[in-house]
């Protein structure tokens, strides 16, 4: 049997204890950075989601009292005024850097879309951070023919 020498081998386990405690954190980290991302791009998605059934909701009395063959309920400019003051009263809730990109009235239905940036917690902004993008739509169902 080889005999091995204490003196050698000290500070080994530390150091080996030390690197896997380094990599357990990173790991963790990983995960709640995941996870927010995440959280933050279903934040975004339901935004766009009520955006969406806010501006279909915003009727063009114009367009519907004088409602002939093919007259639209909505109209872009409602719409968008609509959405406009919905994202005006997220305010601080709102997330970083949100954007309305689009917002498409065809017909009876709004598609929204909707850009924003998430950046895990405890990283600077041009380290590392992520562009998302959420669309929507919603339709008006008028009220049923005579």
């Amino acid at each position: 049997m080889r005999r091995v020498d204490l003196a050698e081998e000290s500070g080994r386990i530390t150091l080996m204890a030390i690197g896997m405690v380094v990599a357990v954190l990173l790991i963790g980290y990983a995960v709640v950075a995941a996870s927010f991302v995440h959280l933050e791009r279903k934040s975004l998605q339901s935004i766009a989601e009520s955006a969406a059934v806010r501006a279909a909701s915003a009727v063009n009395v114009e367009g519907y009292v004088a409602r002939g063959p093919g007259a639209p309920y909505l109209g872009n400019d409602s719409a968008q005024r609509a959405i406009d003051e919905y994202v005006r009263r997220l305010g601080q809730s709102a997330p970083e850097g949100l954007v309305v990109t689009n917002v498409d009235v065809g017909g009876g239905d709004v598609r929204v879309t909707i850009e924003a940036r998430a950046t895990p917690p405890f990283l600077p902004d041009r380290l590392f951070s992520v562009d998302l993008k959420a669309h929507a739509s919603a339709e008006f169902f008028g009220p049923p023919a005579p």
